[in-house]
């Protein structure tokens, strides 16, 4: 993980040794505004396999989404360029009214949470409390915010049936120019 607040091909540079270390070609990008996939492939170049992987641009409507997603002019900038692009309304630590997954635990969930961090969810009637919501606020709280990213878009793009799953993956992500990470992962779909 890489704390700074300007995005940098830092990042990039030490995610692409650990890949050519580890042998994975798969090399997923959270973006919404295609810089970040458009600086990773300046280092990567044409040898891996680049995926920009975000929200669809209706998944801010629907309540998917805080950020505008990949816009449909984005998503044809980075293919031109070769880059895979993957746009999914949600991955499964993404709070929505569309998506209010309820269990009866929930509320010992919260409690534990506010136990342990010290913290509440924010009231938002447009945002369920919800197990989801729950874990991605734990990942976050216990890695940062970016390796949070990371399992998501590793998520979106497993579930997209875009990524291969026989083989490893590198999950990277520069959210909001702070808390860079990259992680190399097995992908699975969500159940």
């Amino acid at each position: 993980v890489i704390r700074s607040r300007e995005m940098s091909l830092e990042i990039f540079v030490l995610a692409k040794e650990r890949a050519i270390e580890f042998k994975v070609r798969n090399i997923l990008v959270a973006t919404n505004t295609g810089q970040s996939a458009e600086k990773a492939q300046e280092v990567f170049g044409s040898d891996f396999n680049l995926f920009a992987v975000g929200n669809h641009p209706s998944s801010r409507e629907k309540g998917f989404a805080l950020h505008t997603g990949i816009s449909h002019a984005t998503k044809e900038r980075l293919e031109k360029r070769g880059i895979k692009v993957i746009r999914q309304d949600a991955s499964i630590f993404q709070a929505s009214a569309n998506k209010n997954i309820s269990i009866k635990s929930f509320q010992d969930a919260n409690r534990a949470y506010v136990k342990r961090f010290g913290k509440t969810f924010e009231e938002d009637e447009t945002i369920p409390n919800n197990i989801c919501r729950v874990m991605g606020h734990i990942l976050a709280e216990f890695f940062g915010d970016g390796p949070k990213v990371c399992l998501e878009i590793t998520l979106m793009a497993a579930d997209s049936g875009e990524l291969p799953l026989s083989e490893d993956c590198m999950a990277i992500a520069t959210p909001g120019g702070y808390s860079h990470a990259a992680v190399i992962v097995h992908p699975v779909k969500t159940p």
